[in-house]
């Protein structure tokens, strides 16, 4: 399965805070780890018996949506930080943003076992594969 997509949007929307500051800067990261959080839930509850339903792929489309706008929200603040406040802040974070992509990636090799997971989850999977690729 493509985990990889939800990790790579979520290192987008990293990056793309590297050149936010302050305390939108940490409202945005708060976001992105609490939403990390929530699409790692969401994955560890994915089981043989409910991966073609509904409310598992609305969940997951749920998820996407949410680290769109977590994009635009890091895109509207980018380029309003020092290096080294950017370095400062990157710190700050990559223990929680590390765990939390961690979670993820367990919960996504899990799902990716499940027969008919990628077929299942074919629409989420390409929103968040579109989000990657957006720059």
């Amino acid at each position: 399965m493509k985990r990889v997509v939800v990790l790579g949007s979520a290192l987008l929307v990293l990056c793309g805070l590297s050149g936010c500051g302050g305390n939108n800067y940490d409202a945005v990261m708060s976001d992105l780890i609490k939403a990390l959080d929530n699409t790692a839930g969401i994955l560890e509850e994915v089981t043989q018996e409910n991966l073609k339903k509904e409310e598992t792929r609305q969940k997951l489309e749920e998820a996407a949506k949410e680290f769109k706008e977590l994009k635009r929200r890091a895109d509207a603040l980018n380029e309003q930080l020092s290096k080294e406040d950017r370095e400062r802040l990157e710190k700050k974070y990559r223990e929680k943003l590390t765990e939390a992509l961690t979670r993820v990636d367990e919960a996504w090799k899990k799902v990716a076992k499940l027969k008919g997971a990628e077929e299942a989850l074919a629409g989420p999977l390409q929103e968040f594969d579109e989000i990657s690729k957006q720059r």
